[in-house]
Parts: C-alpha cells; sequence; structure tokens
C-alpha cells in the first residue's frame, strides 16, 4: 500500500540524480498490488523495483548490477528481520530501509542497530526517492586494475589470483579494490566505512572486521596468504609483494 499520492508529488519533477546504471530496488514485499503500485511510482525516477516475498530470493539478488536500495517490509516473516538485515550489510553497502506502520517502530530496534533506517508503511516514493538521491553516489573505479598476479573487473566484479577466482561478493570486492587501488600504502578505517558504509556507523567496526576477514579468507583458500595487512591504529594496508610473480 502507497501513501496518498499528493505526499510524493515533488518526487516526480525530475530525474534523481543517481547514475543512470545505479536504478535498481530491491523490495521484500508480498502484497503484489503494493509492488506494483510502487514499480509505477517510482518508473518516471528512472528506478526499477524488484520484489520477492522470500527474504533468500532477495538476498541472491544482491550482487545483481544497479542495485541502489534494498526496501524491507517489517511484517513479521520466517526468517527475523535483524538477521535479513545483517545479511546484507554483510554483502552490499546499497542502503537498507525498513518500512513500518508508526505504531510499530519500537519492534524494528534490532533491525536499526544491524544498520537499517526505518522509513514509513505505508511507502511514501518522495522519502525513499530522497533517501537514495542522498546516499554517497558510487565511488569510480578504474574499469580493469592489474597487480601482478591480481586481475580486478570491475564490471562483473570479478576477481582472479593467475586463473583462480576469489568469489568476492560486491562488498567484498569493493573493499578489496580500494585498498588494491592504493597497494603498499595504509588505508584509513574511516575512509573504507565513509565508502562502504556511510549509512550504519553505530555497526560499522564490526561489519569492516568482519569484511576484511572474509577477504583475507578467501585469499587464502587461493593460495595468497598475508597479503591485507592490519596498520595498528589506522586502518589495512594491500602488500603488493604477494602478487608478484616468481
Amino acid at each position: 500500500m502507497l501513501a496518498p499520492r499528493s505526499a510524493d508529488q515533488h518526487a516526480s519533477r525530475s530525474r534523481l540524480r543517481r547514475p543512470p546504471e545505479a536504478d535498481t530496488i530491491l523490495l521484500l514485499e508480498s502484497d503484489a498490488q503494493t509492488v506494483a503500485d510502487l514499480q509505477s511510482s517510482l518508473r518516471p525516477l528512472g528506478l526499477t523495483v524488484l520484489a520477492a516475498s522470500d527474504p533468500l530470493r532477495l538476498v541472491a539478488r544482491l550482487n545483481a548490477a544497479g542495485v541502489c536500495a534494498v526496501v524491507l517490509n517489517a511484517a513479521p516473516g520466517p526468517v527475523p528481520l535483524s538477521e535479513v538485515v545483517k545479511v546484507i550489510r554483510s554483502e552490499s553497502a546499497v542502503p537498507v530501509l525498513v518500512a513500518c506502520a508508526s505504531t510499530d517502530v519500537a519492534s524494528i530496534g534490532p533491525a536499526v542497530l544491524e544498520g537499517a533506517r526505518a522509513i514509513a508503511l505505508p511507502y511514501r516514493v518522495g522519502e525513499i526517492a530522497q533517501i537514495i538521491d542522498q546516499s554517497p553516489l558510487p565511488r569510480q573505479r578504474a574499469d580493469r586494475l592489474t597487480l601482478g598476479v591480481l586481475t580486478l573487473i570491475t564490471e562483473s566484479i570479478d576477481a582472479h589470483v593467475r586463473d583462480t577466482p576469489l568469489d568476492l561478493s560486491a562488498l567484498e570486492f569493493d573493499l578489496f579494490h580500494m585498498l588494491a587501488e592504493r597497494a603498499g600504502y595504509s588505508v584509513t578505517r574511516d575512509e573504507l566505512i565513509d565508502a562502504l558504509w556511510s549509512d550504519c556507523r553505530t555497526s560499522a567496526d564490526d561489519l569492516l572486521v568482519a569484511a576484511v576477514k572474509r577477504v583475507r579468507r578467501k585469499l587464502a583458500e587461493a593460495g595468497v596468504l598475508d597479503a591485507i595487512q592490519t596498520v595498528r591504529g589506522v586502518g589495512y594496508r594491500l602488500n603488493p609483494g604477494v602478487f608478484t610473480p616468481p
């Protein structure tokens, strides 16, 4: 269900400032009419809505190209909402919005602590559009980055060491790309958090530590050890020497 259209008229006067490739909202919603209404209302803004009633199907679409936000209906489901948000925040840096009625705000506290942001239910197109519009724009990255035997390809979110794929999520790829761009130099925790978790700083430190741990594990599985070094009190540094061919 949508809020009265008059409340959102300002949102349809112009397209968002988002780049055209960041145009897809993932929506967890079981009501088909509400999905259709949102699709119709957001289309003039250049936004596409991909809906799922199952959180697992929604999460499976996270790494698709063009996702700019995830919107979750806070109605009770088979999986606790906070767990859904936790998985999304570990896989993607896009904003996560949890829609609930004003009388149910207290119930979404655990989801907010995991990095979600509360929005009104019934949905307000203007509110959703404004949050997306105010979110940090995607970082500009080189199409292809090569560092010895390491290759990163931005368009396909593809990372290889020699012929071994690292199988990084979109968020892990962004983190690793930031370190690879400045290989040999420290990247501060604040820089990484601002780029990847600017909208959920309360849990960002834990998310960063967990993401670095996952990337290190995937590098180790590809036979690369000690690639990401912890710079105490500063952040992290990628050691370019481990990617130098023998």
